[in-house]
Order: C-alpha cells, then sequence, then structure tokens
C-alpha cells in the first residue's frame, strides 16, 4: 500500500509540472515564433493554444485523480460482514432456555415482545426534537409507556426498546435518561441478541398447536424437530448483520412460516417479530421498577444525527463553492407510527424564522390530506395512499389527527399527530416534514444592500468626474473605489460557523457582483477610457460608456437586493402580526 501511494504521488507531481510547464508556454510571448520564417505570430499563437489545451486537460487528469483518491475506491465497496455461523446460531438456540427462565425472567421477556409486536399501544406519547448545530443535528426524543401488566415476584428490571435503527447504522453520541435525568444502562449487542432469541422462543410456544393433554404451566412445551428448524432459519434473519435486503428476508420469512402452517395456530403476532428485528436491531434499556409508576415509565434519549445534502447537483455544488448553509430541512416522521400520539419539534437557529412548511409524503412529496386512501404500493410508485373520492371527511371510525403549528415568525416547527400508530393498514406511512428557513431581518440582505448603495454611489461619484475631465488626483480614488469590493468580502463571508442552517444565496451573490464591479472600476480608472455615449446622452452626468456600464450594472444589483431584502421584511413584519389566540404580545 506505501509502495502504491509513492507511485500515486510520484506520478501526479510529474503531471502538475507538466501542465505548468505547458501553462507557462501558453502565456510566453515570442518562445516561438523565431522557429517559423514566415506568419511566426499565427504559428505561435496556434502553438501557445494547443499548449493551454494540453495544460488543461492534464489539470483535469490530476484533478480526477486526486478526487478518486480521496474518495477512496468506490469499486471494493464496503467491507464483507462476517454473518454468524450455523454452529453459533444452534449455541444460541441451545441456551434460549436458560435466558427465557434465568437470565431475563419470561416476565421481561414478554414486556420486550409486546412493545416490538404493539408499539403504538404501549408507547402513549412521543415527543421527538431536532435541534440544529454547526454540520450535525442533535435528535432528543422523549418517550411516555404504559407497560405490559406483568405478575414478577422477583421485582427484576424491564427490558424496553426505546427504538430499532436499521442495520449497519451507527448510533453516535447516545444518552439514556429517565424522567429524572438519571442515566440508564442498555443492553449490549450480545445481550440484545439473547433476548431477542428468547422473545422468538417465547412466541413459537404461544403460536403452536396445543397439546391434547395439558401441561404444566411450569414447564414450558418443547419444540418439534420441525418447529426448531423453523427456529433456526428465523433466527438466522434476526441476527444477520449489516445492511439487509428486505425483499429477500420477508421471502425466507413467507417460506419458513408457510412450511410450517399445519403446526401454528396464529403466526401474525410471531411475523410482525420477524419483520421488525430482521431489518433493525434493537436499543434496549434497562429500565429498573423504581422507575416505574403505576406500570408507567418515561425514558429520554438522544443522539448526533449527520443530515445529507438536499441538492446534490449543480445547484449543491454552487451553494458551497459560495460558503453557504442549507436553508432547508427535512425530518421523517417515522416516530408517529410507534406512538398513540406524537410531537416533532424541528429548532432552528434564533436568527431565523420559518417562511414554509409541508408535512407531506417522502416519495411523491405531496401534501398530507385527509382524504387519504390505502393502496398497496408497487415498483412504480411506492406511496402508500391514493386521494379518495369523497371531497370531505365529516366523520371518521378512527381517532386520527394530525396538526401543524401556523407560522407566525417562529424559528421552530411543531407537528402534532394521534392514532397514526393504531392503523392495522395505515395510509400515512413514510412521511416527512420539510420546512424552509430563512434570516430574520435584517440579516445579511441588509450587508448587501449597504456595500451596493456605497458601491453605486461611489462609482456614480467617479463616473461624472472622469466624463467632466477633472485632473487626476493620484491613486486616493482607486483606494475608495476598493472599499466596497473589501466590505463586501467581509460581510459576505463572515458567517456564524455555529449553525447548520443559515446565509442567504441572494445576498452572497449580490456582494460578490459588488466586490466584482468595485474591481473592474479600479481597473477602469487606472487605464485610460474615453469616448461618450450615442447621442451625447448622460446618465446622472455620466457620459464615458465604460463608466455608464458600470453604474447601470452596479444600480441593477443594488435596486434587486434592495426589492427583494424589503419584501422579506415585508413577509416577516405580516408573519409577527399574527395572533395564536392566547392574547400574547410583545413589542
Amino acid at each position: 500500500m506505501d509502495l502504491e501511494k509513492k507511485r500515486f504521488s510520484i506520478v501526479t507531481a510529474i503531471l502538475v509540472l507538466l501542465a505548468f510547464s505547458l501553462a507557462i508556454f501558453a502565456g510566453s510571448t515570442g518562445l516561438f515564433r523565431h522557429f517559423f520564417t514566415s506568419n511566426g505570430v499565427v504559428y505561435e499563437g496556434l502553438a501557445k493554444g494547443a499548449c493551454a489545451v494540453f495544460a488543461l486537460a492534464i489539470g483535469a487528469i490530476v484533478f480526477r485523480r486526486l478526487q478518486k483518491n480521496l474518495e477512496g475506491n468506490p469499486r471494493s465497496g464496503p467491507p464483507a460482514v462476517m454473518q454468524p455461523s450455523v454452529a453459533l446460531l444452534q449455541e444460541f438456540q441451545e441456551q434460549v432456555s436458560k435466558h427465557l427462565e434465568e437470565r431475563f425472567n419470561k416476565e421481561a421477556v414478554v414486556t420486550f415482545v409486546a412493545m416490538i409486536t404493539s408499539p403504538a399501544r404501549h408507547r402513549v406519547r412521543v415527543v421527538e426534537s431536532i435541534t440544529l448545530e454547526e454540520r450535525v443535528a442533535k435528535q432528543e426524543v422523549t418517550v411516555e409507556l404504559r407497560l405490559p401488566v406483568v405478575t414478577d415476584e422477583k421485582g427484576g428490571p424491564r427490558y424496553v426498546p426505546l427504538f430499532s435503527p436499521p442495520k449497519g447504522q451507527l448510533v453516535d453520541n447516545l444518552k439514556i435518561t429517565d424522567a429524572g435525568s438519571k442515566p440508564l444502562p442498555d443492553l449490549s449487542f450480545e445481550e440484545s441478541t439473547q433476548l431477542v432469541a428468547a422473545g422468538l422462543r417465547l412466541l413459537l410456544i404461544q403460536a403452536m398447536n396445543k397439546p391434547s393433554r395439558s401441561t404444566s404451566s411450569s414447564t414450558p412445551p418443547k419444540l418439534s424437530d420441525k418447529l426448531r428448524a423453523l427456529e433456526l432459519v428465523l433466527l438466522e434473519q434476526l441476527t444477520r448483520r449489516g445492511t439487509v435486503n428486505p425483499t429477500e428476508v420477508q421471502k425466507i420469512t413467507n417460506d419458513a412460516l408457510t412450511a410450517c402452517r399445519s403446526l401454528l395456530n396464529d403466526d401474525q403476532e410471531l411475523r410482525r417479530y420477524v419483520e421488525a428485528l430482521s431489518l433493525a436491531y434493537p436499543i434496549v434499556a434497562v429500565v429498573p421498577r423504581a422507575s416505574e409508576s403505576s406500570d408507567r415509565v418515561m425514558l429520554r434519549y438522544e443522539r448526533t444525527l449527520i443530515p445529507a445534502a438536499l441538492n446534490k447537483r449543480e445547484l449543491g455544488l454552487l451553494r458551497v463553492i459560495l460558503g453557504l448553509r442549507p436553508n432547508k430541512i427535512v425530518a421523517p416522521a417515522d416516530l408517529a407510527l410507534t406512538a398513540g400520539s406524537f410531537h416533532m419539534y424541528v429548532v432552528g437557529p434564533p436568527t431565523m424564522y420559518v417562511l414554509e412548511q409541508k408535512f407531506r409524503c417522502r416519495h411523491c412529496e405531496e401534501r398530507v390530506s385527509r382524504q387519504w386512501e390505502v393502496r398497496e404500493p408497487t415498483d412504480e410508485n411506492p406511496c402508500w395512499h391514493k386521494m379518495g373520492t369523497a371531497s370531505t371527511v365529516a366523520q371518521s371510525n378512527e381517532d386520527r389527527q394530525y396538526r401543524v403549528s401556523a407560522r407566525r415568525g417562529q424559528s421552530f416547527v411543531h407537528l402534532y399527530t394521534r392514532g397514526f400508530g393504531n392503523l392495522t393498514k395505515s395510509q400515512f406511512r413514510d412521511l416527512e416534514f420539510a420546512a424552509e428557513l430563512k434570516e430574520t431581518p435584517p440579516g445579511s440582505r441588509a450587508s448587501a444592500v449597504v456595500t451596493a448603495i456605497v458601491a453605486t454611489f461611489l462609482i456614480a461619484i467617479m463616473g461624472r468626474l472622469v466624463s467632466s475631465g477633472s485632473p487626476s488626483m493620484g491613486s486616493l480614488p482607486g483606494l475608495v473605489l476598493a472599499l466596497p469590493a473589501a466590505a463586501a468580502t467581509w460581510f459576505g463571508f463572515s458567517v456564524d460557523s455555529k449553525s447548520l442552517v443559515g446565509s442567504s444565496m441572494l445576498s452572497r451573490i449580490s456582494q460578490i457582483v459588488t466586490a466584482v464591479i468595485s474591481a473592474l472600476a479600479i481597473a477602469v480608472y487606472f487605464t485610460s477610457h474615453h469616448g461618450h455615449l450615442w447621442g451625447n446622452v448622460s446618465i446622472v452626468g455620466i457620459t464615458e460608456p465604460v463608466w455608464a456600464y458600470l453604474f447601470l450594472a452596479s444600480a441593477f444589483n443594488l435596486a434587486y437586493t434592495a426589492y427583494r431584502f424589503a419584501l422579506k421584511v415585508r413577509i416577516y413584519h405580516g408573519l409577527l402580526r399574527k395572533e395564536d389566540g392566547l392574547g400574547l404580545k410583545a413589542r
């Protein structure tokens, strides 16, 4: 590997030197014309053009080589994940009875299984808050649980699954606490796997046909050889590591359960259990009985999320080049399907306000509607919903509701749902909440307007002086004209680095235009440009064409930036004037 790196570095260095030498030849004059007896200037121009083309081509090759080297080798892909062997699965299977009776006890396993197969029945309320910080976002979730009633004379702890990230995904900076902010432990991967295997055995025992003779409740029935083979197949899916193919898992699970259908009374709960834990692994909190109150408990967890870019092509690259932070946030509302009632807050920086918000489908981005009806998704259309025939929904047999807080100039969004997790077949799946945030006035737009005013004023003054034939004042006017460029650079690129969202593309582009126009004005001032506009027309006293064009460009930049700034101020003021019905006002 070290030899390959050295070879790569040597080749790259040679290419860079070659491109640099060709660029020098392309920018030089008089190097080639002496080799030609006639038309030396023409041939030299052709040679310089060829050098420039070759220099650009080699530069592009070097850039691509360095980019691929920094990104790594995409062809190799992620490293292969070691899957549990059959011997390890059989070891898990042999130890299930011990874990079910001693390690976890049956009551604790019952709690775990119930909260996996019917999460909305036990998760009474879930409050999710996403706070945007620098390049990451902090997710804080409070879960109020109604635990299953069990008879446990030992008074052991409860094992509560808090959330289930997809397999192959790491959880960053996880912290779990109870209602009193006391840290709580969580099960390790090995312990979670043992608990999952114990839950699988418990569901198999409950689902299999009852024997004709009575069996003592203290002695769990033994599985037949066919059911043990089924358990091994399902256990393989539950313990699979890395990214999992949902279609493959569903096919293997359906085939295995169909083969043992005659031995099972009802496999619906077993099927839900396997489907839930085959694609994700549970984060299980160990909750002592002292944290419970009448079979209720409140838990909190927080973790760090890293958002991906929404604009992944040209516009996204432009925002990166301009040093802009995102102003649109999209947060999945998946936790709404796991709770009786769900609150989600997305909290932006205090210097931003919510301009637009939309509760929508993740696939078609259509706004959520109460007229939706359930449909089966397909490869062409992965949505779970279709528009119903009724124009309005006055009554419903289901307790289902959602509400989005109104926009009143605040820096956060609030989504509330109820009953989404209690539906057997729900059209409200794969939902997300999208919000667009803007800077609260004055913000960077005001800085862009101020620098554009200064640049336009100075260009008008200098244009009038030059057009009137005033005597030269040395280098002082050039330094004066440089002030708007320096101000645009300072205000435009000194942004707050402690916020994930922020900045305005319009203000950044306006400040770049101001800097470019100021730089051109300096160049024009120190070079001689004479002439008059057509028909001896003057613009604010400017008759020289170049200065008139610079003034018009700066004035247009000022007018458009000021118009957009006034528009955003008006919109923000209109949001502030809205009342919430509580009588709370401020000035």
